[in-house]
């Protein structure tokens, strides 16, 4: 970080030399009053190229605060969870129950708008740890396209078995949450509504 700063300090200092230099070069005339104005332009890009960069890697930086988010409040219901009594701890598990299922429902939301869902997940407290641990996370997903009609059968001795969710549908969804909230593969159930 330190060397970054340098570097853009010399940056800036170069480009500030090189633009005095210019200037007391130019003749005065017309052509002076602009020639300042473009190195001026100039000087001003050097100075904020690095909020450019940041601009630039804005995807690393959403991921890397949802990741502090996650870390904050994990931290926050572990640090409520330590001085706790018992009904305290049944508060806080709920209210994180609560806030996980919120949190995935949002996010699947925003990553597939196409589909409805429906999370429900299955915490418990660790008195061992003294936190809180996901146990399994259940996710329905209500396809919202239009369908066309399928034939409708009555019968009373066969069960009338509803299609399932395609593998990959399934696949894409686990993996997204189990790399974004750092919930293990083999804890999330993914069903249809």
């Amino acid at each position: 970080m330190l060397e970054w700063l340098k570097q853009w300090v010399i940056t800036i200092c170069t480009a500030a030399l090189f633009i005095t230099v210019i200037e007391i070069i130019l003749p005065d005339n017309k052509l002076k009053k602009y020639s300042k104005f473009v190195l001026g332009l100039i000087l001003m890009t050097v100075i904020v190229q690095p909020v450019i960069k940041v601009f630039n890697n804005a995807d690393n930086i959403n991921k890397y605060i949802v990741n502090a988010q996650n870390v904050f409040e994990k931290n926050t219901y572990d640090q409520e969870l330590k001085g706790s009594d018992g009904e305290e701890i049944n508060s806080i598990v709920d209210e994180f129950k609560k806030n996980l299922e919120d949190k995935c429902s949002k996010m699947l939301k925003n990553k597939y708008p196409d589909n409805d869902y429906s999370v429900t997940a299955d915490v418990q407290y660790s008195s061992e740890k003294k936190t809180v641990l996901i146990k399994k996370l259940n996710i329905g997903v209500k396809n919202n396209n239009v369908k066309k009609i399928e034939k409708v059968q009555i019968d009373n001795d066969k069960e009338n078995t509803e299609s399932d969710i395609d593998e990959k549908t399934k696949k894409e969804i686990a993996n997204y949450i189990s790399d974004e909230m750092e919930i293990p593969y083999s804890d999330i159930k993914i069903y249809k509504l």
